[in-house]
């Protein structure tokens, strides 16, 4: 079925000098253990990431730098990052990746949010993040394919200020177990950092 199958294998010397040799199916454990080290390589990636986002303060190159960094060091094949504008209430694009893998501007992107939008099982979602399986891939409104996306709001403590989208066209790579927690992991790294930079719109200006 092309699953790897994990055996461990003892010898045991019985008393007339005879040797056994007993397989155990430890496939659940190794792959627990497989799931155990890609989750701390992914928080590793991700604290990184944080670090390097934090020493920088222009807007636009904070959001090329969370779509690329997401794509590289997360090896996840494409990402794209939304903002809320604060004054419309639309849903306008920053960057993007495109179906050959690139970072893109997609600042064309602006859609209105309704009551039926897209983005409100996100935000009614716990820990506003949803995973979708076999689900339909789009690129500039035309499905370029099948597999699954992530969706997260960009919560940066009391609500959302924007989104980030990912999936798996490129690479047709298999899910993490953990999918949906990190994606809202980002979302939530993300939400803050943009909303403590003081080019941010939905700040206040200080007295």
């Amino acid at each position: 079925n092309g699953k790897l199958t994990y055996f461990e294998s003892r010898m045991v010397v019985s008393g007339q000098d005879e040797v056994l040799t007993i397989n155990r199916d430890i496939t659940e454990r190794k792959q627990m253990e497989l799931r155990d080290t890609a989750f701390l390589q992914d928080m590793k990636a991700l604290q990184e990431i944080f670090l390097l986002l934090s020493q920088i303060n222009d807007l636009q190159t904070l959001y090329s730098s969370m779509v690329r960094l997401t794509q590289q060091r997360l090896k996840i094949d494409r990402v794209a990052l939304f903002i809320i504008d604060p004054k419309t209430g639309e849903l306008f694009g920053t960057y993007g990746v495109d179906t050959n893998g690139k970072v893109r501007d997609e600042s064309y992107y602006r859609e209105v949010i309704t009551d039926s939008h897209w983005t409100v099982p996100i935000l009614n979602s716990p820990n506003h993040a949803i995973f979708w399986e076999e689900r339909p891939i789009f690129d500039n409104g035309l499905q370029v394919g099948v597999g699954w996306i992530t969706a997260a709001a960009l919560w940066d403590g009391e609500a959302a200020i924007g989104y980030l989208m990912t999936d798996n066209f490129i690479n047709h790579q298999a899910p993490r177990s953990y999918q949906a927690e990190l994606s809202s992991l980002l979302g939530s790294t993300y939400g803050h950092l943009i909303r403590l930079k003081p080019t941010h719109p939905n700040l206040h200006q200080s007295e």
